[in-house]
């Protein structure tokens, strides 16, 4: 009776760990004009989204920013005034809300903190629900904006204007501007965060930087790339993009930097749907335990319920 006990132990600890793991890269293209997926290694490329300058959709430029949740991606169009949402798995592709009222040209787009985060053209700091509602300007004259990265108390974004490039962080609320770096920039274009750093790519200079969140202390971790635009973090591997070369990954530190997708059309920004906790470095979500493991559980604990029973009546 002990083995059996020790069985239904064993089996309902093993299923309790498991998970769902499915990871997924998004990104941009804005010249296939087409929001596109992968799996982490690159592989199984999907379109998310059909042809965007068609009908009923009409936009006037290809897919910009790309933003992600456990199950939506967000993303922003070249020269159109709206924002929209897609599944994760391609489904239910919709214009966020009435979103056209009150957005300017968005650029990159995040999430965090329950609502969308995004910079335009013309340097409009602005934020909206995620349903695309309550669209507010936070703070203008911010340059001409690229990337933008919200943790749970500043947002970061980088700014290419010829009149002063920088890379700026702000309170939540638009608050408290800061331009944090405004040496060695030319086209400063992604921008991510983690706990203790900030990593940027640029465009015009081919290279992926970092420093510490005060914009201190800033190295170069990768040169000689080409064109580089939209940086994420996950697992402790930097995914980016390079326009007109598709996606790539490298260690933190720079190497192993490899291809994973090669396409020479506009890739633009770039993102990880992330849907289980084995990675770091990003908006991560919590472990959700498949259906079927839930019930073998279940079962697991009945039984052992069952042998306590049978060995007190004995």
């Amino acid at each position: 009776m002990r083995s059996i006990r020790f069985v239904f132990i064993a089996i309902t600890l093993a299923l309790a760990t498991h998970s769902v793991s499915a990871n997924y890269l998004v990104w941009s293209v804005s010249t296939g004009d087409k929001v596109q997926r992968s799996d982490m290694d690159g592989s199984n490329v999907t379109d998310l989204t059909p042809d965007l300058q068609q009908n009923p959709y009409g936009t006037s430029g290809g897919p910009w920013g790309v933003a992600t949740d456990s199950s939506t991606v967000y993303f922003t169009q070249d020269n159109d005034s709206r924002l929209y949402s897609v599944g994760s798995d391609g489904t239910n592709l919709s214009e966020l809300g009435n979103s056209i009222s009150g957005v300017g040209n968005a650029r990159d787009i995040h999430v965090a903190n329950n609502q969308l985060y995004w910079g335009t053209w013309s340097g409009d700091l602005q934020t909206s629900g995620l349903d695309g509602s309550g669209v507010t300007t936070l703070s203008s004259g911010n340059g001409f904006m690229q990337g933008i990265f919200a943790s749970d108390d500043y947002i970061y974004w980088t700014n290419s204007s010829s009149s002063g490039k920088s890379i700026t962080r702000s309170d939540l609320d638009g608050g408290n501007k800061t331009d944090l770096v405004t040496t060695d920039l030319s086209i400063p274009y992604g921008i991510w965060a983690t706990d203790s750093s900030l990593y940027w790519v640029d465009l015009g200079l081919g290279t992926l930087s970092t420093s510490d969140l005060l914009g201190n202390n800033i190295s170069t971790v990768m040169t000689s790339l080409t064109n580089p635009s939209g940086l994420t973090i996950y697992d402790d591997q930097f995914y980016y993009t390079e326009k007109n070369g598709g996606i790539w990954s490298a260690n933190l530190d720079g190497s192993n930097r490899t291809q994973l997708v090669s396409d020479p059309r506009d890739v633009r920004f770039i993102d990880v749907v992330r849907t289980s906790t084995t990675g770091t470095g990003g908006n991560g979500s919590a472990s959700i335990p498949e259906p079927a493991t839930l019930t073998i559980m279940s079962l697991g604990l009945v039984g052992l319920g069952f042998a306590r029973r049978r060995r007190s009546q004995a």
